[in-house]
C-alpha cells in the first residue's frame, strides 16, 4: 500500500500529510509504512483518507502497530468496529477529537493563542471535544454494533486520539479524566452555548456498554519522528511523570532521546462495564493504565522511568545553512516557553534556565526574550511575529517553527468562556 503517492491535487492535501512529504521526512514515512504493513485497505478508500483527512487515518495505523506489538491479532473479516481481535474477547473502534467548526484546527496553530493559554479553559475545552468523540462512537455501538453477531461478548474499547485543540500535545490525559472519571467531582462543563456537557460518565451504569477508552494526546507525527532512525538533527523537549506525582523534564537530541511505540498511551478501564475489558493484554510499561473501582479508587500503573505526558520536536538547523519550510517541524520557542512551563508545573525561571543552555550551546534565541521571560511579562502576538519573522531572515537559525509560515492575517475568533 503507497502511501505516499498523490491522488488527488495538491490543493486538497491535508497539511500534516503535505509535511510528511518533505525531504526532512524520509524516515517518519519509512515508520508509517511500517505500521501499515499488513494493515488492508477494506473498502479502497484509506489511502485517499490518509492524504486528505490524515488525523483519523494516522491514528488508527498507529494502532494497528500497537496491537501488533502487543500481539493482538486482528481479524479484517469483521466489516466493524474497526479491529476485532482474532483470539481475544475484544473489540475497538477508533475515532479522533477534531476542533470545532469555529476553532483554528491544530495544524493553523496562532501564536496568540497557544501563549495566552489558560490551563483549565484548555482542558475543559479539550475535554469537550474528546467527549463528543466518546459519545459518537458510543451511539455507534448502540445502532449499529451491538446487534452483531460477533459482537456477543466482546469489551468494545473507544480509541480517542485528541487533537480538539491547539494546545492537545501539551494537556497529557487530563481532559479524558475530567470525562470519565471527574475526580474534581466538578459535575459539567459547558459548551459556548451555554449547554451542559456532563463529566464522570464512568462514575455509573450509563455507559455499561463501552469497557474502557484508550487514548492518547501524543500519537502525533512527533512519535513517528521519535521511533525513526535520522541523520538529521532534532531537538526533543518533553516531560514524564514519575509515580504519577514528579515531573521529569527532558531535553535531548535524536540520539539521546528516548521513547517507545506505546509511550503516551492511556487505558481508562469502566468499573460499570457489561463486558469487563481484559487489562492484561495491554500489559506494557508504555500504556498508563487506570483501572477504577465502583467505589471511586483507583489503581494507576506507573512506569519505571515516568510516564510520557507531553513532547515536542524541533529541527536543529546548523550555523550558516539557510533555513527553508522543509527544514521547519512544531512550534517556536516563544509558543513552547510559556506552555512547557504550564503542563509541567515549572517555574519561570526554570524555563529561562533552559532558553539560556540553549542559548550558549549556539542556539540563535534572542536572549532578551529569555529576560522577558524570566521576569513573567507577557510577549505580545505582534512583537512574536515580527521576532519569528526576524529570525527568519538568519541564516543561522535553528528552531524556527513552521508554524510561522502559517499565520494568517484574518481576525482573531471570538473567545469562548468555560464555566
Amino acid at each position: 500500500m503507497d502511501l505516499f503517492k498523490p491522488l488527488v491535487p495538491r490543493a486538497d492535501l491535508h497539511p500534516n500529510f503535505i509535511n510528511t512529504l518533505r525531504p526532512s521526512s524520509a524516515s517518519v514515512r519509512k515508520i508509517l509504512s511500517e505500521w501499515a504493513s499488513e494493515f488492508p485497505d477494506r473498502d479502497g478508500k484509506f489511502i485517499k483518507e490518509f492524504q486528505t483527512t490524515y488525523n483519523s487515518a494516522f491514528w488508527e495505523l498507529y494502532l494497528f502497530a500497537v496491537f501488533k506489538a502487543l500481539g493482538i491479532k486482528i481479524d479484517f473479516s469483521f466489516g466493524a468496529p474497526d479491529f476485532v481481535a482474532a483470539d481475544e474477547k475484544l473489540a475497538v473502534e477508533a475515532t479522533i477529537a477534531s476542533h470545532a467548526q469555529d476553532d483554528i484546527p491544530e495544524w493553523e496553530k496562532r501564536f496568540e493563542d497557544v501563549m495566552e493559554m489558560d490551563v483549565f479553559e484548555s482542558q475543559a475545552k479539550s475535554a469537550i471535544r474528546a467527549s463528543n468523540a466518546f459519545r459518537s462512537k458510543s451511539d455507534a455501538y448502540l445502532s449499529r454494533y451491538a446487534s452483531l453477531p460477533h459482537m456477543a461478548g466482546r469489551a468494545y474499547v473507544i480509541a480517542i486520539s485528541n487533537f480538539g485543540t491547539q494546545d492537545f500535545n501539551l494537556l497529557g490525559d487530563v481532559p479524558m479524566q475530567h470525562v470519565l472519571y471527574d475526580n474534581f467531582d466538578l459535575g459539567h462543563f459547558r459548551k459556548a452555548n451555554g449547554a451542559r456537557v456532563p463529566l464522570g460518565l464512568f462514575k455509573n451504569a450509563d455507559f455499561a456498554h463501552v469497557s474502557a477508552v484508550l487514548y492518547s494526546s501524543v500519537a502525533t507525527f512527533g512519535k513517528a519522528r521519535a521511533l525513526a532512525d535520522d541523520t538529521n538533527e532534532f531537538l526533543f523537549q518533553a516531560v514524564r511523570i514519575l509515580d504519577n506525582f514528579e515531573p521529569i523534564r527532558i531535553v535531548a537530541r535524536k540520539h539521546d532521546y528516548q521513547e517507545s511505540l506505546t509511550d503516551g498511551l492511556r487505558l481508562f478501564t469502566n468499573p460499570y462495564a457489561t463486558t469487563p475489558v481484559n487489562v492484561g493484554l495491554f500489559d506494557d510499561w508504555g500504556i498508563r493504565k487506570f483501572v477504577r473501582e465502583k467505589n471511586g479508587d483507583v489503581v494507576v500503573s506507573c512506569h519505571p522511568d515516568g510516564d510520557l505526558c507531553m513532547r515536542q520536536v524541533q529541527q536543529l538547523v546548523g550555523r550558516g545553512q539557510a533555513v527553508t519550510p522543509n527544514m521547519l517541524d512544531l512550534p517556536a520557542y516563544i509558543s513552547h516557553a510559556k506552555t512547557a512551563r504550564i503542563a509541567a508545573g515549572m517555574k519561570q525561571k526554570t524555563v529561562a534556565e533552559i532558553a539560556t543552555d540553549l542559548c550558549d550551546r549556539g542556539f540563535e534565541f534572542d536572549k532578551s526574550r529569555v529576560n522577558h521571560i524570566e521576569a513573567g511579562k507577557p510577549v505580545p502576538f505582534g512583537e512574536a511575529e515580527n521576532y519569528l519573522h526576524m529570525l527568519l531572515g538568519l541564516p543561522q537559525t535553528v528552531c524556527v517553527p513552521n508554524a510561522v509560515f502559517n499565520l494568517r492575517k484574518k481576525p482573531r475568533p471570538p473567545f469562548r468562556k468555560l464555566r
